[in-house]
């Protein structure tokens, strides 16, 4: 049975983050979200939880003592989610389209609304703080113990849940949403993402504390015991990857081959703020070429990329540029000789079974239809070479990859009749997986070293017909 439809904003964000006290900028700064593992802002997986017995409540006339909770997938910002009860099996689902499961509830031992709320104890924590530690997983032990626990604003219950508020009491509620806080602001904390997480309310207790159960390296994954005043649970979150350093010129110049040479090109870097755009600009500077990298979002990192190739001694102009927007000559100061596209959106894996054609046009976007455009508009302001990146899933046929795999195929026929139409020459090699922002996973995964990647880039680029 569907039992509510909705969507999340930021500012349905923003107040979760006052009520619960979790202001991870996983969820709130959407410049830092994307050089997560998520990509970009996702929804507190605590927040779609309580949404959801919100939900179940205004349908039923009972609660549950018991709660068991997986975090499937993330959830971004704006994306339409369907709250589903299956009263026979007493099992809550969070689900997507084409049926992708965002969120599992089992829940257990039903009792009458009101009866946890007649026996509650008030929950009160004063430490606020909205900076989450930046904890590693190799600092703490399995043994270790919380209990300076941070909060939010109790009293946003009421009008956040007020269903659930009458039937469990505000600070059952707010001590549930002060879970996320103990898992995005304080173990793991800064670099965490919630993954599993078990409910069971008691009555009577006056303390707080958390304690590590156990850790895994290997997959970066904890388990925490909570035990608190009017619920005790068991936690698991990762201690997600850190975002990716890209190495200053200074580092890089002694891995530059000497034959290398960009001295006298103006080169164009489209995306040149992260990933292998920014590996790419630094090394051109650093081989003499004068750079200018656009960004769209991240000012701040194109310019610490740009600076740095300064301080290095090259030459580097940011602009800001959106390939989906009409592009305008007179933001840029110089013609080109070499364009390098790194456009792109976070490179999703679709997990369900039917194609995904949104998503395909998301990427079709980026890869076909701007990037044609792109370099049609530069061809006459002296282009001649052209970079597009295309992808080794294209030969390893990954199946959840499928619209990503599409789009780079698409391109690449593109590719082939810009330089047939135009006197430009346009190369795409198929680039195997390297460790940006952009390829972040769970479980580190062997993939090829960034500068020799980078290296043969540039080789191909750098040749005189």
């Amino acid at each position: 049975m569907n039992i509510g439809n909705r969507h999340f904003t930021y500012f349905n964000q923003s107040q979760f983050a006052q009520f619960s006290g979790d202001f991870n900028p996983i969820h709130l700064d959407q410049i830092e979200a994307r050089k997560t593992i998520a990509g970009q802002s996702i929804v507190h997986g605590v927040h779609s939880f309580l949404w959801m017995l919100e939900c179940l409540i205004q349908r039923e006339e009972s609660v549950f003592t018991n709660y068991d909770i997986r975090f499937a997938n993330q959830l971004n910002l704006e994306q339409e989610v369907s709250a589903i009860w299956d009263k026979e099996s007493k099992k809550l689902k969070l689900l997507g389209k084409n049926g992708l499961i965002y969120i599992s509830v089992k829940c257990e031992d039903s009792t009458n609304c009101g009866v946890i709320a007649d026996k509650i104890s008030p929950v009160t924590l004063s430490n606020t703080i909205t900076q989450p530690i930046d904890l590693d997983l190799s600092a703490i032990s399995v043994g270790d113990t919380f209990e300076n626990l941070c909060g939010g604003n109790k009293e946003l219950a009421t009008s956040l849940f007020p269903y659930l508020t009458e039937a469990l009491g505000g600070d059952v509620v707010y001590e549930i949403a002060l879970l996320s806080s103990i898992v995005g602001m304080i173990v793991p904390g800064l670099h965490s993402l919630f993954f599993g997480l078990k409910i069971t309310f008691k009555y009577g207790a006056d303390n707080q504390i958390v304690t590590v159960i156990s850790k895994q390296e290997l997959f970066r994954l904890i388990e925490l015991g909570y035990v608190g005043i009017n619920l005790d649970a068991k936690i698991e979150a990762f201690f997600r990857p850190k975002s990716v350093t890209i190495p200053s010129c200074e580092d890089l110049s002694s891995q530059l081959p000497t034959t290398l040479s960009m001295t006298g090109k103006k080169v164009l870097v489209i995306g040149g703020s992260r990933g292998l755009g920014a590996w790419v600009a630094k090394l051109v500077g650093i081989a003499g070429g004068d750079v200018t990298i656009t960004f769209n979002t991240g000012k701040d990192d194109a310019e610490l990329v740009a600076q740095d190739i300064r301080s290095y001694g090259g030459i580097c102009d940011c602009v800001h540029m959106n390939v989906s927007e009409n592009l305008k000559v007179e933001v840029f100061k110089t013609t080109f000789d070499y364009l390098f596209y790194f456009a792109t959106p976070k490179i999703s894996m679709n997990k369900s079974s039917v194609f995904d054609e949104d998503l395909h046009k998301i990427f079709y976007n980026f890869y076909v239809r701007d990037f044609k455009k792109t370099v049609e508009f530069f061809i006459p302001l002296g282009v001649s070479r052209v970079l597009y990146p295309s992808t080794m899933f294209i030969d390893d046929a990954k199946k959840e990859f499928e619209e990503y795999i599409k789009a780079k195929m698409e391109g690449e026929k593109v590719c082939d009749e810009l330089s047939k139409n135009h006197p430009v020459k346009v190369v795409k090699p198929r680039i195997p997986p390297v460790l940006t922002d952009q390829t972040l996973s769970l479980i580190p995964t062997v993939k090829e070293n960034t500068i020799d990647v980078v290296l043969s880039i540039l080789a191909l680029m750098s040749f005189d017909d």
